[in-house]
């Protein structure tokens, strides 16, 4: 359910960064960060998709690729007090899958 989820939230904000830029907590004309939720979210359809295909390793690289993601958002909010919401937004969300990945991590691994 979690590659689901994760898979759902990539497809989001490569479709439409935007939108899911207003719901993060930032708004801009810019296209740059638009396409930064868009280079984000296809990391999250390849991680994502990946794990759904070869599970084990995969799914613990997944899990340090998210952790790493949550704390570089971390770091940008502290640095850039224009994005700061945005970024915690999406670092609490991209931690959230680092931890509920550690959860399901008997699962994946068993195989």
């Amino acid at each position: 359910m979690l590659i689901v989820v994760q898979a759902l939230w990539g497809l989001a904000l490569v479709l439409a960064p935007g939108r899911m830029l207003l719901l993060l907590g930032g708004a801009s004309e810019d296209r740059t960060p638009k396409r930064i939720l868009r280079i984000l979210g296809a990391r999250h359809l390849l991680q994502a998709s990946a794990e759904q295909c070869w599970g084990g390793v995969t799914f613990e690289l997944g899990i340090w690729a998210d952790g790493l993601h949550a704390l570089s958002g971390i770091g940008f909010a502290y640095f850039d007090a224009r994005w700061r919401r945005a970024a915690l937004t999406d670092a609490t969300i991209t931690g959230g899958f680092a931890v509920f990945g550690l959860a399901a991590l008997p699962r994946y691994t068993a195989h």
